[in-house]
């Protein structure tokens, strides 16, 4: 069972227990002339049975767990200095810390005059792009994610702000020849610290 399907799961019994405990009064008769337990017995044995299978599931808890972990810590079933959290926490940080230097790494690269480009955000064309988009620099910038749509773009080179290779681009119907793409490509930029390598796939 993958995290997504377990976490659906888990957020329908939650929404059911939830139910059973408001509509189920909190005696009853189990029909043998016995009481039953209190609902708020059997909701929090079912809850911990639960949790407990979702910690079991789950061993290495990362991004994209947030709400089974909230579903333990909510619920008492694991103090919140445990090991099991702990780990989660240290995890997040060391990817957040990966993500921040291959980012810092990749400016130092353009804007430093470093020639290390394997960490520059790239895109490589296949030859179907290449003939749709003309290669004019408004779909490249789309394309690059430089720019949320064409007029997007447009507003952009307008104002400025766009570079291919060391040429500020000015025409808004600007094209790229298309032997920038081949080799390593050419790096595009938005402002100071948009950028993107375009190259042929």
């Amino acid at each position: 069972m993958n995290t997504t399907t377990s976490k659906r799961l888990l957020s329908l019994l939650l929404a059911l227990i939830t139910a059973l405990s408001l509509c189920v009064p909190a005696w009853a008769d189990n029909g043998s002339g016995e009481t039953a337990a209190p609902t708020a017995t059997i909701v929090d044995t079912v809850l911990r049975d639960t949790l407990a299978q979702e910690k079991a599931a789950l061993t290495s808890p990362d991004f994209g767990s947030e709400w089974i972990l909230l579903g333990m810590a909510r619920s008492g079933y694991l103090e919140k200095g445990s090991k099991y959290f702990c780990d989660y926490y240290d995890r997040v940080v060391s990817s957040v810390d990966k993500a921040a230097q291959k980012a810092q790494a990749a400016a130092e690269a353009l804007f430093a005059g470093g020639s290390d480009h394997s960490n520059m955000p790239t895109v490589e064309l296949t030859e179907e792009q290449i003939a749709e988009s003309g290669l004019r620099m408004t779909d490249l910038l789309v394309l690059a994610k430089l720019a949320s749509s064409k007029s997007d773009a447009r507003r952009l080179i307008e104002g400025g702000g766009v570079f291919a290779g060391d040429e500020k681009v000015a025409d808004v119907k600007a094209a790229l020849p298309a032997e920038k793409l081949d080799g390593d490509g050419i790096i595009l930029r938005k402002g100071k610290k948009g950028f993107c390598k375009v190259r042929r796939a």
